[in-house]
């Protein structure tokens, strides 16, 4: 794969060159990498699961709880969300959601790359059992390749993120150095 600049062309790439429909990722990981911005909140509240589903051809959507849509998108590349009414503890509210809007972008017989190391065994079965008329597949080592692999924009901000922690590296060293040589 060549070089690109962004993640956001990384996954349309990705996308394009795959039998895949769609990618639809649920853990707090992958919902962050693809949605392009850090969503703090996601590990806290695992009852109340946020999904990204990108379409070949498509911009990505999130899905999350109707409270959480304004922050979703404020703190994102992702611009269009799919809300739904949480119920703490009950998968199947955030499964009828996202089943509603794989049905809405996505042609029936698709192929859907999932997430499956990030859910759990109860919501799996839910999504599996809403989403019947698509043959659901794991991208859990495809997701790992595609962030294994940097853009110049991630490439740039680990250097700059080495380039801070060795300026607090030789900060401390030198206080360390300066105090103990007065002792």
């Amino acid at each position: 794969m060549k070089m690109v600049n962004d993640v956001h062309d990384k996954v349309k790439a990705i996308l394009a060159e795959s039998q895949l429909s769609a990618i639809l990722v649920f853990g707090a990981d992958n919902v962050q990498y693809l949605a392009g911005a850090p969503l703090p909140f996601l590990p806290l509240f695992p009852d109340r699961p946020v999904a990204v589903l990108w379409g070949k051809g498509e911009e990505p959507v999130a899905v999350c709880p109707d409270l959480w849509e304004t922050a979703v998108i404020s703190l994102s590349r992702v611009k269009r969300t799919w809300g739904y009414d949480e119920k703490p503890g009950d998968p199947t509210t955030a499964a009828r959601a996202v089943t509603k809007l794989v049905e809405a972008l996505i042609p029936k017989g698709g192929f859907i790359g999932v997430d499956f190391d990030r859910i759990s065994v109860r919501f799996c079965e839910a999504l599996k059992t809403a989403l019947k008329e698509y043959t659901l597949v794991s991208c859990d080592a495809g997701l790992r390749e595609l962030r294994a692999v940097k853009t110049m924009e991630e490439l740039e901000l680990l250097e700059e993120v080495a380039y801070r922690v060795d300026q607090a590296i030789f900060g401390v060293a030198h206080h360390v150095l300066v105090t103990s040589s007065r002792s």
